[in-house]
């Protein structure tokens, strides 16, 4: 059994685990310096064992039961604070929470107002229930693309082959970075970020933020990229380019490189322009 509190504000830092709730899926944070062989979390993916889940908002009230999980996948990780190992597990709810009862767990309040109207926008379009707004809240914050956003995971399907053709052996997804590879002796990073449920200044400032935190962590200073799955305006992209941030959107099969003036030469070995 799990037993999780969702508002961690009132809890010991310590356990301020990443865990996220949508209808049909939690993404659970474990305890830091745990690893993926250790037995109770062995157990934990075995298909014979059944995991009951127990959610509640804040720690002062009573949990409530969401009935049984089915194991998905899980990572490894380092916690970017602390740099201790930790894993994130992904489990499919059997039962899935209905959207009132989603939106009390998240905030602690009952679903008021009035639906939200579709949009007109091409590309995005605002999210019809309070799952899929909490998806898209989660997909702008960096934590949940690899599950819930099947455009990304497209997104980067192709990206890799895209680079692999041209040489370029880049890892995925690797401690919560989209893309990361070498090129002339050069390190980069990327983020990618496409615009299902967002609007392209939305998936840009994402992006930016993300890229401009991830690249202060890392001892060595990395070249940073942002992969869009449309064209940014001309304000952003200088925006991008004083930063020295290389901007590529993704056509169909090809990925272009849209500022190659302002950024690494490395870039244009792997980018058309």
């Amino acid at each position: 059994m799990i037993f999780i509190s969702l508002n961690k504000e009132e809890l010991d830092p310590a356990h301020d685990y990443a865990d996220e709730l949508f209808a049909e899926q939690l993404i659970w944070g474990t305890r830091r310096d745990v690893t993926e062989d250790q037995q109770d979390y062995v157990n934990l993916r075995r298909p014979e064992t059944r995991v009951s889940i127990f959610f509640r908002t804040n720690p002062r009230e009573d949990f409530v039961y969401a009935g049984e999980m089915e194991y998905e996948e899980h990572n490894s990780f380092k916690d970017p604070s602390s740099g201790r190992p930790q894993m994130q597990y992904i489990w499919r709810l059997k039962n899935r929470i209905p959207d009132p009862l989603l939106q009390e767990l998240t905030f602690g309040v009952v679903k008021t107002g009035k639906k939200p109207h579709s949009a007109t926008k091409k590309h995005s379009r605002v999210p019809s229930s309070f799952d899929e707004l909490k998806k898209a809240y989660s997909y702008v914050l960096g934590k949940a693309e690899r599950t819930v956003v099947p455009e990304h995971q497209n997104y980067l399907v192709k990206l890799t082959k895209f680079l692999a053709d041209r040489g370029v052996r880049a890892e995925m997804e690797k401690d919560f970075v989209d893309v990361s590879f070498s090129a002339g002796g050069q390190d980069f990073i990327g983020e990618i970020k496409v615009t299902r449920n967002l609007t392209l200044a939305q998936a840009f400032r994402a992006a930016l933020g993300q890229l401009l935190d991830y690249g202060d962590l890392l001892q060595t200073p990395p070249e940073m990229i942002m992969f869009l799955d449309q064209t940014l305006d001309q304000r952003r992209l200088k925006l991008a380019s004083m930063l020295k941030i290389a901007v590529v959107v993704g056509e169909g099969e090809k990925f272009v490189l849209l500022n190659p003036d302002g950024v690494d030469p490395q870039l244009k070995t792997a980018f058309t322009d």
